[in-house]
């Protein structure tokens, strides 16, 4: 009996859908909007929700609830009856997959991703995706579709290059050489520096040239943002020039002199100021260094000749950093602490300038070697010193070879 009784209801529900089926394709449907509980509708639709038996479509600004499963972002033609006109819930009696028959929306920005996240850049808003398309991201697109919620349902897409210029809020496009790197990277485009903040921990060597995507912000210096590793690639590292052929953002090299020794080095082949570089006035510096746009940056910098190799000039004088040896013959200090040392060897003699700064004492008989130039001093050959270090007292309990 359970069993005929069973048959039957199946039976009546399968005659109540094929009648509401005949019925429904012989009545002329009605608009969504118009509609009331009962009647026969049709509507044309994007599925932005598809979970189990249940499903939402929207046209961009009616939403319609059906209780069968479709595919996420295709767009489909229902033909059914509406059960609930406030929760426009309708039981369909026909689905086909069809062509957008709404107006859709038009976004015009720059395609983006994060993690499995895709969003598009407008007007310094970012918009999120319902999927990820096939555009190079930080590429500018154009979009078709429609908004549910706060999700972009992209219909259509259409890719239409790289920005060239930079937009605050915008993803760009840079390459540079690193000039510094500190807890941000600064990158010499050619034209100006740039800011560039790297994902943690990730860095760059001085003097590489990069390749880097990142959202820009239009401060007093352009800053790039980069959200990923990826988004940062070491190209090659910056072109090699000789010294004084090089421009901001090369790495120069050339064999100088330091003439000049202190918290930075002067070198006798440029005007510029070289840091990260050690050395003594008259060493002979071999170098490769990172031009910035008012100094150098030593990378690689080796003493290839000691000041204590160069040639006694006392009896030669010349321009620049030179060496004299001898004996001082006799020491004048006058009331303000200025003094004099006359140095001789054999025929020649030079006067040793002594500033008071120098804090130094030579005696009668002292044999000195002393790094520095020559000069004049009331129309005689002088010879002066930058510092202290630059004197070696051969005869005294505290100089030595080496200098103080």
């Amino acid at each position: 009996m359970v069993s005929r009784r069973k048959v039957v209801l199946v039976l009546l529900s399968l005659m109540l859908l094929v009648s509401l089926k005949i019925i429904g394709e012989n009545v002329e449907p009605r608009e969504v909007k118009n509609a009331t509980k009962g009647d026969i509708i049709e509507f044309n639709g994007l599925c932005v929700y598809s979970r189990g038996e249940f499903s939402v479509l929207s046209n961009g600004s009616i939403i319609l609830k059906i209780p069968k499963a479709l595919e996420e972002g295709e767009i489909y033609t229902i033909r059914g009856k509406l059960l609930d006109g406030e929760e426009n819930f309708v039981h369909p009696l026909n689905i086909t997959r069809s062509s957008p028959g709404f107006s859709m929306e038009t976004l015009n920005g720059a395609y983006w991703e994060e993690g499995s996240k895709c969003y598009i850049f407008k007007d310094g808003e970012r918009i999120r995706l319902n999927r990820c398309i096939e555009v190079q991201k930080g590429y500018l697109v154009e979009m078709k579709g429609i908004f549910y919620g706060d999700t972009f349902y992209i219909v259509g897409f259409e890719p239409k290059g790289r920005l060239e210029e930079p937009r605050d809020g915008y993803p760009l496009f840079v390459e540079g050489v690193v000039l510094y790197n500190r807890t941000f990277l600064t990158l010499w485009n050619g034209r100006e520096e740039i800011k560039v903040y790297p994902p943690y921990g990730i860095s760059a060597p001085l003097g590489a040239r990069l390749q880097v995507l990142g959202i820009a912000r239009l401060h007093s210096t352009l800053t790039i943002y980069v959200n990923s590793p990826e988004d940062i690639k070491i190209v090659r590292m910056a072109e090699k020039k000789p010294i004084g052929r090089e421009s901001v953002g090369d790495i120069t090299f050339g064999n100088c002199q330091i003439i000049s020794a202190s918290t930075y080095l002067r070198l006798n082949c440029t005007h510029l100021k070289l840091y990260n570089g050690k050395g003594k006035i008259g060493d002979i510096l071999k170098f490769e260094a990172l031009r910035r746009k008012s100094s150098l940056y030593c990378l690689k910098c080796t003493i290839i000749r000691r000041r204590e190799a160069l040639e006694n000039s006392i009896c030669t004088p010349k321009k620049g950093i030179v060496k004299i040896e001898g004996k001082v013959s006799w020491v004048k200090v006058y009331k303000n602490g200025f003094g004099l040392a006359n140095i001789t060897d054999g025929k020649c003699w030079v006067l040793l300038k002594l500033r008071k700064s120098l804090n130094l004492s030579l005696e009668q008989n002292q044999s000195i070697s002393a790094f520095g130039k020559f000069t004049r001093y009331r129309g005689m050959p002088a010879f002066e010193i930058a510092s202290r270090d630059d004197i070696c007292l051969k005869n005294s309990s505290w100089g030595s070879s080496e200098g103080h």
